[in-house]
């Protein structure tokens, strides 16, 4: 199983889609898709995501197997 790493240890490569976890999110803390640019900036749901509002992100899975 895969483990959240936190922003503050490493970022993803840029413009990689992957998993996005912001525990600020109102009404409760949410997992979205999204991807940080390569000015630091992370996007998810159309929105540019303000600095410290993901906390942590991992790849995304791999799609299942056709079959």
């Amino acid at each position: 199983m895969r483990e959240w790493i936190s922003v503050k240890d490493r970022l993803p490569e840029p413009f990689i889609s992957v998993l996005c976890y912001m525990p600020g999110e109102q009404p409760f803390p949410t997992v979205h898709e999204g991807f940080v640019s390569n000015n630091g900036i992370w996007h998810s749901n159309y929105f540019n995501r303000e600095p410290g509002e993901v906390t942590h992100w991992m790849p995304l899975p791999q799609p299942p197997e056709e079959g």
